[in-house]
């Protein structure tokens, strides 16, 4: 059977509404509306709104450079060419390549017409105007992919945990299967193959927010994943004494606890320094094997101190709200996505408030103060209260670094606020 996909309905119903807008509006060359819009329809917003960014930049260019050369070489063949000889480059130096196509058209019709006018150069920018508005308009619905992205992020640290349990088993040589090895390795990369696609493109289809912690987050699994696939390798090549079977076993059982959470890798990494530093301190090998074996073990924990790097890197680069509201984005599932936008919004909100209102040093009774402390009755709700007041904390070592012995810190008189709130209510 042939799939008929959302993509190919979207385009054809925005074809089809194109054509109909532009005769309605009385424009010459209607049906060039409808194919604009086929070729402005993405699969994702963002990329739709850079499209059509850029075919208006080159409609500019094209209808202006194209007149020149029609009104100075006449409407024929060679003026058509010279005008595409300068606008090409052009366009691309503009960042406006996706346009050339549909604005070489519209410079066809001038050359049809075989005159210039205000009338006609305005009938070509009202065609691309309708055609690529269209085209936004029923590329504004895109299927809900965040269901689909959560339970990949499921799947992938339950897999993550497999490959964990298979490594332990390795070190004790509990396990010497390499075709199952090759299977789990090949499936779980296929999965984070998916679920990084559909992250990046889920990312794509915010134009006015940034969302960008699914996309960062199967990144790091990628990265985390090749670690693990290098540690199997070693595992391949050294032989452990019971002694190296039972640290190295211990310290990879670690790594599962901090799958949930990426700022949870603080004490693994000190424990794998710890080991790592006892190794350093034991006898010099004597034998060429034992050397051998002494620097792969030593291998084996840089590549594990990297895998907990990989997972703390990826929470330090995580934007300022996305780390205090780590638990209301990630870990909890009872609030749907717009909702965890809306505090993100609340929180950068309060912050910007609480800064204003200290800097200003403003009164209980103030409505910003009214403002900000709704705000933060709506946090006592909605996330852990120690968490926004470790930000607080932030904030006032960072805005107090400079004030005089007799102003108050930022948390002191955020404390004072919220108490007398409290006596008023």
């Amino acid at each position: 059977m042939i799939k008929i996909g959302l993509r190919v309905i979207k385009t054809a119903i925005g074809g089809t509404v194109a054509i109909v807008l532009a005769q309605v509006l009385g424009l010459s060359y209607p049906y060039a509306a409808a194919i604009i819009t086929l070729l402005s329809i993405q699969d994702t917003r963002r990329k739709s709104f850079d499209v059509v960014n850029q075919r208006l930049k080159a409609t500019v260019l094209s209808l202006t450079i194209g007149s020149v050369m029609f009104l100075v070489f006449g409407f024929n063949a060679v003026a058509f060419g010279l005008s595409l000889l300068c606008f090409i480059p052009l366009a691309v130096k503009f960042n406006a390549s996706e346009g050339i196509s549909t604005s070489a058209v519209l410079v066809t019709h001038l050359l049809g017409e075989g005159f210039i006018s205000g009338a006609l150069l305005l009938n070509e920018v009202a065609l691309m105007v309708v055609g690529t508005g269209v085209a936004l308009i029923v590329n504004t619905y895109m299927p809900k992919m965040l269901g689909r992205i959560t339970d990949d992020q499921d799947q992938i640290e339950e897999q993550f945990q497999t490959i964990v349990g298979y490594l332990v088993d390795k070190i004790h040589r509990h396990t010497d299967d390499e075709v199952n090895e090759q299977k789990l390795f090949s499936s779980v990369k296929d999965l984070l193959e998916g679920a990084k696609t559909r992250a990046n493109k889920d990312q794509e289809n915010y134009v006015l927010i940034e969302v960008s912690y699914y996309a960062q987050y199967m990144e790091m699994r990628f990265l985390q994943f090749d670690v693990l696939a290098r540690l199997s390798q070693i595992l391949d090549k050294v032989k452990l004494n019971s002694k190296q079977e039972t640290i190295l076993a211990n310290l990879t059982e670690q790594f599962t606890r901090n799958l949930h959470d990426a700022n949870n890798t603080v004490d693994s990494i000190a424990e794998s320094d710890k080991i790592m530093e006892e190794f350093q301190n034991q006898p010099l090998p004597q034998t060429r094997e034992e050397f051998v074996n002494q620097t792969l073990v030593f291998q084996y924990l840089n590549e594990f101190h990297h895998l907990l790097d990989i997972n703390k890197t990826f929470f330090d680069n995580l934007r300022p709200e996305e780390k205090v509201l780590t638990q209301a984005l990630v870990i909890k599932e009872s609030i749907s996505f717009i909702e965890k936008i809306a505090i993100i919004k609340n929180a950068k909100k309060f912050k910007k408030n609480l800064k204003y209102c200290y800097q200003k040093q403003l009164p209980i009774t103030d409505p910003k103060v009214q403002e900000l402390i709704g705000v933060w009755n709506k946090f006592t709700i909605e996330v852990q209260i120690h968490d926004m007041l470790e930000e607080i904390e932030v904030m006032s070592k960072e805005l107090n670094l400079g004030r005089r012995n007799d102003e108050t810190d930022l948390q002191e008189y955020f404390k004072k606020i919220i108490k007398e709130s409290n006596k008023m209510y």
